[in-house]
């Protein structure tokens, strides 16, 4: 293979850099998880279940993860109601396995206010990869809800 030089002729040079920024932001991401509780079959035993939430964070970002009421009629941070039309089952979410901190969020919103108790969320430091967040649920015995499935919808907010 042949190599080709060309000459130049410059009667004077410059040299110019070129100025190359980017500003990386920090964002989080999280993936929706279930939690499906095993059957309601001695109502004399809280029932016991859990899941895990998966969150992205952009390296060194920290962030709050809080978990708000749910949907159910009535319900509250610290009994958040599944419902089967107009029948409930209380249940609540817990931050350890022991079931002893409850989830929490920062927004209260049967005021419309900032009601914010750091103690109710989890509290992490991104690594640009996906951190698995566990979530423990309990189904409170001494119940006697109605046969059907109960569902509710809770909202994870990631707050930077």
């Amino acid at each position: 293979m042949a190599c080709c030089t060309l000459a130049y002729s410059a009667h004077s040079s410059s040299v110019v850099g070129i100025t190359v920024l980017m500003n990386v932001k920090s964002s989080c991401s999280v993936a929706n998880a279930s939690l499906i509780f095993p059957p309601y079959v001695d109502s004399t035993k809280n029932v016991d279940g859990m899941t895990n939430l998966v969150v992205t964070c952009t390296n060194t970002t920290p962030y709050k993860v809080g978990l708000d009421a749910g949907t159910g009629l009535g319900a509250s941070i610290n009994s958040r109601k599944m419902s089967n039309g107009s029948n409930q089952l209380s249940y609540n979410l817990y931050q350890d396995s022991a079931r002893t901190v409850t989830w929490g969020d920062a927004y209260d919103s049967s005021s419309g206010c900032s009601n914010r108790d750091d103690s109710n969320f989890i509290s992490m430091v991104g690594t640009g990869l996906s951190q698995s967040i566990p979530v423990y649920g309990r189904v409170f015995a001494n119940q006697r809800p109605n046969p059907g499935v109960y569902n509710d919808n809770v909202t994870i907010t990631i707050y930077l």
